[in-house]
Parts: C-alpha cells; sequence; structure tokens
C-alpha cells in the first residue's frame, strides 16, 4: 500500500465489496501510519480520522518523535515522569490533555485516569493510562486495541504526545491557579455545592415487569434467525461474519421486548439468551435438513442421522476438508460469536434502558445520599418516600439506575 495515494487508498476503503478485507484494512493501517507520521496531507473529512482534530496542532511534534515498535500479542509502552504539584489536581490536569487531544476518557478517579483514542472507523485504536502515586510519580501506559502484532511504535508515541500535551496544560497554571484548580476537585469530590432538591420529579406510572414478553420474543426470533442461519451456512458461505449479524439482531429484538414488557432482570435474560443461541444453531442443522429432505423425498433419515452424515463428511473450507474436527470448531465458533455479540449488546441495551426510566435529578439524589452521605438503603428509600417516590418498584428503578450507569461505564472502560 506504500506506493498508493490518498485517493486509491479512499477508494479502497469506501468500496468494502470490491476487495478482500486484508486489502481494507492495509489501506487504513496505511493512512493511520501517513497520518502518525505527521505527514502534512490534504484529505477529505470523509477519509480523514475525525480525532485527529484535537492532534492537528501537534503534528510536528509528532513527527519529532522516535517511535519504539512492540511486538507480541500484548502490544504495550509505559513511561514514568516525576512531578511535584498537589497530588490531588494532577488527574484533572491529564483530563484538560486528553480533552485537548480529543481522547475519550473512560474512568477519571484521583489516582488513576483512562482514555481511549478513537478513529473514524468507529472503533478505538489504543488505551492510555496514567496511574498517580502520592509521591508524584506517574506512569503512563499505552495499550493497542486493534489487535495487530506489530504497532509500528503508535504505542510510543501516544505517551510521549500526552507527556508534551500535560506539560503544556501544566505551563497554563500558576500557583494561584493550581490552588483554585485544588479547591474545584475538592469541591467536585465532596459534591459541597450539591443544593438537596426540595422536590423531585414524579415517577412515571411503571408498568410491572412481565418476563413473558422477552420469552415470546427470544421463541420467535429463534425460529427467524434459526431459517436464516440455515440459508447463508447452505447457499451464500457467510461463515463467521453472518453469525455476528445474527447475534446483533437477537439482541435487538430482546431489546425491543425488554422494553415492552419492562423486564430488566440480568440474569434471566441472559439465560434466555443463552439458550436462544443454542437453539438458533440447532434450528439452523435443522432447516437444512428440511431443505435435503425436499430436494430428496426418496430418502428417508432422521435429524440424528443427518447430523451423523454431517460429521462424516466433515466441513469443507474453499478446497479443504477439514474433517469432524472442523465441523466441531464451526459449531462452537457459532455458539461463540452469537452468544458474545448479543451479550454484550444485551448489557448495553439493557443498562442503557434502566438509566432512561429515571429522571437525572433522582439519580443524582440517591448517588449523593448513598456515596456522599453514606446512607443505607432503608434510609434512602425513606428519603425517597418523602419526596414522592413512594411505591417500592418505583424505589428499586431508582436503584437500578444507579447500578446500571455504573455497569455502562465499566462497559465502556473495558
Amino acid at each position: 500500500m506504500k506506493g498508493k495515494s490518498l485517493s486509491e487508498l479512499k477508494k479502497i476503503i469506501d468500496n468494502p465489496n470490491d476487495y478482500v478485507k486484508e486489502a481494507i484494512d492495509a489501506a487504513k493501517w496505511e493512512l493511520n501510519k501517513r497520518i502518525d507520521n505527521g505527514d502534512e496531507i490534504t484529505i477529505d473529512e470523509h477519509i480523514r480520522p475525525n480525532i485527529i482534530t484535537g492532534e492537528d496542532k501537534y503534528r510536528g511534534f509528532i513527527k519529532s518523535i522516535k517511535p519504539k515498535s512492540s511486538f507480541g500479542f500484548s502490544l504495550r509502552y509505559s513511561e514514568s515522569i516525576q512531578t511535584a504539584i498537589e497530588y490531588k489536581v494532577i488527574s484533572s490536569l491529564f483530563a484538560m490533555a486528553f480533552e485537548e487531544l480529543d481522547w475519550d476518557i473512560v474512568y477519571h478517579q484521583t489516582d488513576q485516569i483512562e482514555a481511549k483514542r478513537p478513529s473514524s472507523y468507529n472503533t478505538w485504536t489504543e488505551k492510555i493510562i496514567v496511574k498517580i502515586n502520592k509521591t508524584g510519580q506517574i506512569n503512563i501506559t499505552s495499550e493497542s486495541l486493534d489487535g495487530s502484532l506489530w504497532d509500528v511504535g503508535r504505542n510510543s508515541k501516544r505517551v510521549k504526545l500526552l507527556i508534551h500535551v500535560f506539560n503544556i496544560v501544566l505551563s497554563e497554571y500558576d500557583e494561584t491557579k493550581l490552588q483554585e484548580l485544588v479547591k474545584e476537585v475538592e469541591i467536585s469530590e465532596t459534591w459541597a455545592d450539591y443544593i438537596v432538591p426540595e422536590k423531585l420529579p414524579r415517577p412515571k406510572v411503571a408498568k410491572p415487569p412481565r418476563l413473558v414478553f422477552p420469552i415470546m420474543a427470544s421463541i420467535l426470533a429463534t425460529v427467524i434467525l434459526g431459517f436464516l442461519l440455515s440459508l447463508v451456512m447452505r447457499y451464500f458461505h457467510l461463515v463467521l461474519l453472518a453469525e455476528s449479524i445474527i447475534g446483533l439482531a437477537l439482541t435487538y429484538i430482546l431489546s425491543a421486548s425488554i422494553k415492552v414488557g419492562n423486564y430488566t432482570n440480568y440474569l434471566n435474560l441472559r439465560a434466555i439468551m443463552g439458550v436462544s443461541v443454542l437453539l438458533i444453531v440447532i434450528l439452523g442443522q435443522y432447516f437444512i435438513y428440511l431443505d435435503y429432505i425436499l430436494d430428496f423425498p426418496e430418502q428417508s433419515f432422521s435429524f440424528y442421522q443427518f447430523i451423523k452424515f454431517r460429521f462424516e463428511v466433515g466441513f469443507k473450507l474453499d478446497n479443504l476438508n477439514t474433517g469432524w474436527i472442523g465441523l466441531l470448531i464451526l459449531f462452537i465458533l457459532q455458539l461463540v460469536i452469537i452468544y458474545y455479540v448479543a451479550l454484550m449488546r444485551l448489557m448495553s441495551s439493557l443498562t442503557s434502558y434502566q438509566m432512561s426510566r429515571v429522571p437525572p435529578e433522582v439519580v443524582d439524589f440517591v448517588a449523593y445520599l448513598l456515596f456522599i452521605k453514606e446512607k443505607d438503603e432503608n434510609t434512602v428509600r425513606k428519603e425517597l418516600s418523602s419526596k414522592g417516590w413512594v411505591i417500592r418498584q418505583d424505589q428499586d428503578i431508582v436503584f437500578e439506575a444507579i447500578w446500571a450507569g455504573y455497569s455502562h461505564s465499566e462497559l465502556v472502560r473495558h
């Protein structure tokens, strides 16, 4: 790809149906490499990674960095620096540096702050972790998230760029401004500026949770998606890609049923989804079996005999017959991929729905009582009752929203 022009790289990226995946990945890699190297390229916003906006002004510095490459399955680069400034404000100054670079902050505490560097392809390229010791020692680590075996020195560039921007941010703060920042941090940590509301928004009339809706939706999804999986395996051969799409479709249907049934028990929903995934793979084979019966009506054999025959024939990948082991691996991969994709999306959809049911003012009030005032659950329920949230189901929804917010943060973080 080195000899390709920018327009040629754009053509490859914009036409995924005309090129193999390896070519598309190589085009994206080459484009990002040129930008990472600080090349002054003129390229429209459709191609240019949107996150580069924050890094544009530091292109000269990026180009001056001597990268240190990493090789292997876990690509990372670490560097330590020492500072004498107030411990409490260090993470806040790094937060400003992250924001200056347009990197997404996913975790922020006094002793540690983390961010992910996004690309224009709705993915993250690296995760940057800053650990802060009370002695003023700061350890900064960048980890690759793209699954490659060679980082071309990108992790070292991220770390050195962050240190450079941190020093620029720090240079804008004299002793007076630093003390003001300390006060702001202390106010933020203790919620000193929080005013307890005299009244809260009234709770919406909540429907009773109904498990029957997720169950019915899963049955419907299982039959439809099992049939679609059989078509893909029989006629289109989009193995692995199809499983990801089916996982997303399963979650979409389940998410809709969660809202209709107002049902949010995660363990039960995960169990329903797991059974659905297993049945989808089995039904996929069963529909293929029915198709064979229709094609060869003169032959009479059971579904068990059909599966046994399939294992005897094995799984063919192009002209290579991988035997029964290949077919077994295929079935396992189908189960794992569909389940993993569906589970990740289910967790995201469920937490989003749980948080959407409660007004932010109510969430803030309960979080203040739980984490700042350290009140127990019964006391918090009494406080909610005094402000109009009397029904226990409404109170349960508030607690769910609190923990859903935490789960959502952890999901994004990892």
